[in-house]
């Protein structure tokens, strides 16, 4: 089967990410145009990608099979409406990857609606993929044909893993979790580390040991993710926990300074974030 045709509208991180891994698949490199107007950008796309990225979008260049988004939520109704106006007879399924932005308010910027089979898929990867893991969710507002749902999906493989969603309001959760979830990785890490010093390590050694354990512990967890529920995390930590030991010790002061609980309203946080940006930016 033949790869689709794609037009990524943006030439950020995102939309590099996307581009390189498309590019890593496979997917030819003659069917896949970015737009951008700031000419840094395409200069930087065509220097690295060996591409030649367009300043603005035509009607000619909207004949694709994908038109992805990949725009500030602050941009996206200026972006959006000026596409409509050279929409034409484009049979092209959007894909949205900004923040906060709903459907509903992308089908009104373009005058179109699921009704008239105008396709629209929101979804939210996060930064890992600049290196191709990146866990993006993903929610359409109709139901897809086989092969459109699996080129979609082979897009989203491009630069890591993708789940579809039940409704769209799991996208303001997945947000909240995967979209914002590296920060709070690096923060976690950040802080071992510091901890580390205050301890008496050099910052090299703490570094190196805090960096080894954080990936050696996500590939523990991912390691049967087919069967993962809630024991399954709780067997790994009390691999780590002896009873009277020094793990115990601090999982018990991590429990009395509410660490559980500083998770949730943080991702409680983001997500109200991620509502209040719909309702700026959305119609």
């Amino acid at each position: 089967m033949s790869k689709p045709s794609i037009v990524i509208i943006g030439g950020g991180n995102m939309a590099q990410s996307m581009l390189s891994g498309l590019l890593d698949k496979g997917f030819s490199q003659e069917k896949i145009v970015i737009v951008d107007p700031d000419k840094n950008k395409r200069t930087k796309l065509a220097h690295d990608f060996g591409i030649s990225p367009y300043e603005f979008a035509s009607a000619e260049l909207l004949k694709t099979d994908y038109l992805v988004l990949a725009v500030k939520p602050q941009i996206m109704c200026e972006v959006c409406k000026n596409l409509s106006e050279i929409w034409s007879d484009s049979k092209a399924c959007v894909i949205s990857i900004a923040a906060g932005i709903r459907i509903k308010s992308i089908e009104k910027w373009f005058g179109q609606s699921s009704v008239n089979n105008f396709t629209v898929i929101r979804s939210m990867p996060n930064t890992p993929a600049l290196l191709g893991l990146a866990a993006s969710g993903l929610i359409s507002n109709r139901v897809l044909d086989a092969q459109t749902k699996s080129e979609i999906e082979a897009i989203f493989s491009s630069i890591g893993i993708s789940i579809w969603l039940d409704n769209e309001a799991q996208i303001d959760t997945v947000t909240a979790v995967s979209g914002s979830g590296p920060a709070y990785f690096f923060q976690m890490i950040n802080h071992l580390i510091t901890a580390g010093i205050a301890e008496g390590l050099t910052p090299t050694q703490a570094q190196t040991l805090v960096l080894q354990t954080a990936l050696g512990s996500a590939h523990m967890a991912a390691l049967d993710l087919d069967r993962y529920n809630s024991d399954y995390l709780h067997e790994l930590i009390e691999r780590v926990t002896s009873k009277g030991g020094t793990t115990e010790a601090g999982l018990k002061s991590l429990h009395n300074n509410k660490f559980q609980e500083s998770i949730i309203q943080a991702v409680q946080a983001a997500k109200s974030r991620a509502i209040e940006l719909a309702d700026d930016y959305g119609d």
